[in-house]
């Protein structure tokens, strides 16, 4: 660890000044993904998470040489206790796969882990208006890989309320996207910017979560039809059938 990246960290410590902060991150690890989430704005997850980054290997200067530590006697209970070490390594072993169980199902159902769907590609001389709304949607599909990273990284029940608000984010955005997208494709199909893609009045009395299911059922029947390698076709057919499970339970209360 560098000596002057060590002070600088220790003097921020003292303080934590979020802008600094900022900064000594950029310094140390570059604009990366992280970072990028850092720059939303500080809260107790993003001051722990800035913490816990700039001070990552960080060690205090001694200036006197440490004495050197005493020869431990034999316990008489020694083999009992590596014993239970053993099976605590074996329980955190197992909690952590369950841990990433959790965070795959977590992935499935908020769609994080699959590919995000492709911008339409770019017809010759496009309006100014065109331009402007895929702009708009490559910022929004970077925000949304933001805001789902930090959706995995959040931990429940103590962040829950914040879990809500970011969830609740990404969905606005997908529609948000699925109406760019929609009137992107009706420019390369008719010539011309619509004034406004109309939804049916019968589907406008749905409920949204409903709305919303269809969607991601919709496209990940395309993200299978594309698919090439069994494995990730298989994948997708288990998650699609999640998607019309909870389908399937809104469709019984309506």
């Amino acid at each position: 660890m560098d000596k002057e990246y060590c002070l600088q960290a220790m003097a921020w410590q003292k303080s934590e000044d979020y802008t600094e902060g900022l900064r000594l991150w950029k310094q140390r690890y570059g604009e990366n993904l992280t970072y990028r989430t850092l720059c939303f704005g500080a809260n107790d997850f993003t001051r722990a998470k800035m913490l816990a980054g700039l001070m990552e290997g960080v060690i205090a200067p001694d200036p006197e040489p440490k004495p050197e530590p005493a020869k431990a006697e034999p316990h008489p209970d020694l083999d009992r206790v590596k014993d239970e070490v053993s099976d605590l390594d074996w329980e955190v072993s197992d909690l952590r796969g369950k841990v990433e169980d959790l965070e795959g199902k977590l992935d499935e159902l908020t769609g994080a882990n699959l590919r995000p769907e492709a911008v339409p590609a770019k017809s010759e001389n496009e309006p100014q208006e065109i331009q402007e709304m895929r702009r708009k949607t490559r910022l929004l599909m970077d925000e949304r890989v933001i805001l789902k990273q930090q959706l995995r990284e959040l931990p429940d029940p103590e962040y829950r309320e914040d879990r809500r608000k970011i969830a609740v984010r990404i969905l606005d955005m997908t529609d948000e996207l699925d109406m760019l997208f929609a009137k992107i494709n009706y420019f390369r199909e008719h010539g011309r910017v619509p004034e406004e893609i109309v939804v049916a009045p019968d589907v406008l009395k749905l409920p949204k979560p409903y709305l919303n299911i269809r969607t991601y059922i919709s496209k990940t029947i395309k993200k299978i039809n594309l698919a090439k390698e069994p494995a990730e076709k298989k994948k997708l057919e288990d998650v699609l059938q999640k998607w019309r499970d909870k389908l399937a339970e809104i469709e019984t209360e309506l």
